[in-house]
This record gives C-alpha cells, structure tokens and sequence, in this order.
C-alpha cells in the first residue's frame, strides 16, 4: 500500500484527499441527475406557430388570430390585441417563436373577425425547432 511508503502525518492527508474526491463524484451526480431533470422539454405554447412558419415556403404569411389559437391549441392572450404585443422583441418568449423562425412580424390587423397579423421572411431559421426557447407567459 502507497500509505506505508509515506511519512506518518502524509497518511491522514491521504484519507481526506480520498473523502474530497468521493464528495466531488457525488456532488456531480446530483448535479447531472438535477440538470437532467431541469433540462427536460417544456411544452412549448407558441410551437404550433413556429414549425408553421418552419414549414412555409414563401416570402409572407398572413394568419387569422383565429387560425393562430387553431395552431396554438389555445387562445390568445387579451394582451394579443394590443399592437406592443407583437414587437419583434429577441427577450419576449412569443416573439421568439417567429424570430427564430427566420420571420418578422410586418402588420397587424386588429379588427374583429378579420384580425389577422402578417409575418415577412427575415433570413434564415436561427434554430430549427422551439426548444431553445425560454417558457413563454400566456
């Protein structure tokens, strides 16, 4: 054994250099198993709305505020009706959903039965799937 090779108050040391690396491996277990529990997908409220966006092919697309609650499986916020609401705002977690689609929001109708919002291509997707979002506030 290494310890009888060492000076006798080296052999302590040895056993808490020991007991340091024990603690070490179960601090990164907990660590791995907590971020693995943390990092598990959220349901994405605004993900109907980016794969649609994913998925079309041309320059612009105009979608009804009803066939976007359709998309979304959800209604929209009251906050949806007022024009602040669709900023193309990166920190905003449903404006992401567009934004990383490669569009941007280009007008807004706000109108009853006609309300309806108009997205332009912008560039490239910034990711290809919604995961990489912050969980959106409904």
């Amino acid at each position: 054994m290494v310890a009888h090779s060492l000076p006798a108050h080296a052999a302590p040391r040895l056993g808490a250099a020991a007991a340091a690396r024990a603690l070490v491996r179960a601090c990164r277990r907990a660590h791995a198993a907590y971020t693995e529990r943390m990092s598990a997908p959220v349901p994405d409220p605004y993900a109907g709305l980016h794969r649609a966006l994913l998925a079309h092919a041309g320059g612009e697309l105009t979608i009804t505020f009803d066939e976007l609650e359709r998309l979304l499986g959800a209604p929209l916020p009251d906050d949806a009706w007022r024009r602040v609401w669709w900023a193309n705002t990166p920190r905003v977690a449903h404006a992401q959903a567009w934004l990383a689609a490669g569009f941007r929001v280009h007008w807004v109708r706000r109108r009853g039965d006609t309300a309806a919002v108009t997205f332009a291509r912008s560039g490239p997707p910034a990711h290809p799937s919604p995961g990489g979002h912050r969980r959106p506030r409904l």
